[in-house]
């Protein structure tokens, strides 16, 4: 028999690491479990902040590459290679706006806009000094206007994006509660349709009278019973 005291063997399964015990946890109370449940969400809330600002910040980065190569093709728009970097550049842009929110869409294009903008003005600046060394250049005035104008109304368009947004996302959430509401509604008269419907075929089945004449559930039963849910249903909200 071979012994050695001088020797550690170490037993367990793949993937273990020393300091490190892989068990499962599980629950021994109601108040753990519930407790348990409760961080779960939490966690799974944190993950998908996590995910919608990774979202956010890989569409900026990728509007302000767009903004670099959408500048470049404006300054030798002869350049093909350059014409169509800034599409590839501004399609990879659009479609990562496109996967985050409408909220979230306002503060991309806030922050864009605002860093293509403050490169209009820094364009614009370096204008300006060629202009103060050539006060009658014509060419340089009407460059420094352009971008002066561009300049403008990028950095106007970020200042509303988030509002725009915003009343967008309101609207949005307006229509989605109408909608459910009326597919509840609808719901709800399809269910007294029904039930009226069963009823009748009851009362006729078995030949149901009411002094002499049969029982039948019509319109006017329907409407007082629908009208008898709605109350219900404010009276519901209060309790």
């Amino acid at each position: 028999m071979y012994d050695n005291q001088n020797e550690l063997y170490h037993y367990g399964v793949l993937g273990m690491k020393w300091g490190k015990r892989k068990q499962k946890y599980s629950s021994t109370g109601i108040r753990s479990a519930i407790a348990r449940r409760q961080n779960e969400k939490v966690d799974e809330g944190f993950k998908k902040w996590q995910e919608n600002s990774k979202k956010r910040t890989n569409a900026i980065d990728l509007g302000k590459k767009a903004t670099v190569s959408r500048m470049a093709y404006e300054n030798n728009r002869s350049d093909k290679n350059l014409k169509q970097e800034y599409k590839q550049n501004n399609r990879d842009y659009k479609k990562a706006l496109r996967s985050n929110t409408t909220y979230r869409k306002g503060q991309i294009k806030q922050a864009v806009g605002q860093d293509l903008s403050r490169k209009y003005l820094s364009e614009a600046k370096k204008v300006k000094k060629q202009m103060d060394a050539d006060p009658s250049n014509k060419q340089l005035q009407k460059k420094y206007n352009e971008l002066m104008s561009k300049h403008d109304v990028e950095r106007a368009k970020a200042r509303r994006a988030p509002e725009v947004a915003a009343n967008r996302s309101r609207k949005k959430a307006s229509i989605k509660r109408a909608m459910t509401m009326s597919a509840k509604a609808a719901v709800g008269t399809a269910a007294v349709s029904a039930g009226a419907y069963a009823v009748n075929r009851y009362l006729s089945k078995h030949n149901v009278t009411l002094n002499g004449r049969s029982l039948h559930v019509g319109d006017r039963e329907k409407a007082v019973f629908n009208d008898l849910v709605k109350r219900g249903r404010e009276i519901l909200k209060f309790i």
